[in-house]
């Protein structure tokens, strides 16, 4: 009887294919959970938005210490009491986003950049028009911006705003400027 023997295996083929194909396969698998669940991605997503309550925007008359009286709005911010003049009411916006604009100048602060949308670019040149033109320090050079009846923000207008490209800057930290955004988006 012929004795058979098998032919030694080539065993460097599959231990090549395990050092490698398992740690590459292991990296795609791990990329994709990243990629699902987007790890560290904790910033609440705003762009366009119909908001869930309307905003207005209003010339500041007078601003008075507490207690509100005769119709003025309180401000959650300074406790200040704001009387309003005419303005104007959104309901929607084209984009909204939290960003570092002076970021590149080393500016560290935060500001809200708001793209108003078409309907409402004009009303609102108007509007900071008139507030531009105050004098600048006085209660009529600020801007109240009101979600439901309280002031959420009252900022100086410095100049005509006719793009409908709207900057909320000062020295907001990353969380100050978020939780503006979510004020004015109504998810606050």
């Amino acid at each position: 009887m012929i004795g058979y023997e098998p032919a030694p295996r080539n065993r460097n083929g599959l231990v090549i294919g395990l050092v490698f194909g398992v740690p590459v396969l292991l990296a795609v698998v791990v990329l994709g959970v990243l990629l699902a669940v987007q790890v560290g991605d904790d910033e609440p997503e705003f762009g366009p938005a119909t908001l869930r309550q309307p905003i207005q925007l209003r010339q500041v008359s007078a601003v008075n210490p507490p207690p509100c009286t005769g119709g003025a709005a309180a401000s959650a911010d300074d406790g200040q009491c704001y009387v309003l003049g005419n303005g104007m009411t959104v309901r929607q916006v084209a984009d909204l986003k939290v960003t570092q604009p002076g970021l590149q100048q080393g500016d560290a602060s935060w500001a809200l950049l708001i793209k108003l949308r078409p309907a409402d670019v004009q009303p609102f040149a108007d509007l900071t028009r008139r507030v531009s033109t105050a004098p600048a320090g006085t209660p009529a050079n600020r801007l109240a911006i009101l979600v439901g009846d309280g002031v959420v923000s009252a900022p100086s207008v410095t100049s005509v705003l006719t793009s409908g490209d709207v900057q909320i800057s000062g020295t907001f930290t990353r969380d100050e400027a978020y939780r503006l955004a979510a004020q004015i988006t109504g998810s606050a």
